[in-house]
């Protein structure tokens, strides 16, 4: 009776520790995001030359016309790999958030680039650019980010682990790379025929 009464205090510890942390992992990652866009927002706007500014900090970028499909793959998965790496350590906990702040700060400098001046033609090659290709990164980020987290709180705390079973990180895999595939396959194959077609389009005064 008594270890009965034991186990199930434990699974009632267990229980409100993973609800806990499922209801702090929503803020844990919207928090950071919104705080990156809007200070990249802010950033970039009181910059004279955005677009330097964003080339300065997104070193790393693929360029939408002359970049090969590899390079779009590897612009998809840049940061996910760093959530990756920061799962194996302890430090992924206090990390991640940062990584999360900066990857929308570089999102939020780099549609603001695109957009200085503003003119419709602009508008819509940051969506054309930007936008589409964020639909399929985003969830894959958001994904990679969410069981990174889960992976490193694990090692912080070794009696609240996740069995590796229950994240289904390999489903999780591979859906990060066939989002990741989608998104590169887009920028590298439809995205400089449409942004052409778009600098084609006559400005109306």
């Amino acid at each position: 009776m008594m270890q009965l009464h034991t186990r199930s205090d434990v699974s009632l510890r267990r229980s409100i520790h993973e609800v806990l942390f499922s209801d702090l992992l929503s803020a844990y990652y919207a928090v950071p995001f919104l705080i990156g866009l809007l200070f990249g927002s802010f950033i970039a706007m009181s910059s004279a030359a955005p677009f330097a500014l964003f080339s300065s900090l997104d070193f790393l970028s693929a360029d939408a016309a002359d970049s090969s499909f590899f390079m779009h793959l590897f612009h998809s998965l840049r940061f996910i790999l760093i959530a990756c790496l920061l799962a194996s350590s302890i430090l992924g906990v206090f990390l991640l958030p940062l990584l999360v702040s900066f990857r929308a700060f570089i999102f939020a400098c780099s549609v603001t680039a695109l957009v200085h001046p503003p003119a419709a033609s602009a508008c819509l090659a940051a969506f054309l650019s930007l936008g589409i290709p964020m639909l399929f990164e985003l969830p894959a980020f958001s994904l990679a980010v969410s069981d990174a987290f889960f992976f490193s709180k694990g090692l912080l705390f070794p009696m609240h682990r996740v069995p590796f079973s229950d994240r289904q990180p390999l489903r999780h895999l591979l859906l990060i790379v066939l989002l990741c595939l989608a998104a590169s396959a887009y920028s590298s194959l439809l995205l400089p025929s449409l942004l052409r077609a778009v600098s084609a389009v006559p400005v109306i005064s």
